[in-house]
């Protein structure tokens, strides 16, 4: 493979890919202008993992075969929203967190986003095996 076919093949993995991630992202928008529609305004508040509810079921549905258009990308993106939220209850709560802690859940946040990335750029399609 030159570098002009693998070059076609990054583009085409990423604009694939990339379609899957935001339409998980947008579900989880949704799931935080519910909660503000219902009044739930503090960013401390324990109901925020609510919006993580329609994402789980998505990973779930995929894992159990139901669903194949997320294939990959469900659990890096569902990673990425849960450290997202961790990090706002740590920077937004009155109780004293470690900033050890706190820098825990920054490292892993970061992390998970580099594994987003890299798993949208590199994941494809399983190959079908020809006779």
């Amino acid at each position: 493979m030159n570098i002009f076919e693998r070059a076609q093949r990054q583009l085409a993995l990423d604009y694939a890919n990339s379609r899957k991630v935001a339409v998980l992202f947008l579900i989880h928008a949704v799931g935080w202008f519910a909660l503000d529609a219902i009044g739930v305004h503090d960013l401390a508040n324990p109901w925020l993992v609510l919006t993580l509810t329609p994402n789980i079921l998505i990973y779930v549905a995929e894992r159990l075969g139901r669903i194949t258009w997320f294939r990959g990308m469900t659990s890096p993106s569902l990673l990425v929203m849960a450290l997202s939220i961790a990090m706002i209850w740590v920077l937004n709560t009155s109780f004293p967190v470690p900033d050890v802690l706190a820098y825990c859940v920054l490292a892993a946040w970061i992390a998970s986003f580099g594994f987003l990335m890299f798993r949208m750029w590199t994941f494809g399609p399983p190959v079908e095996a020809t006779k």
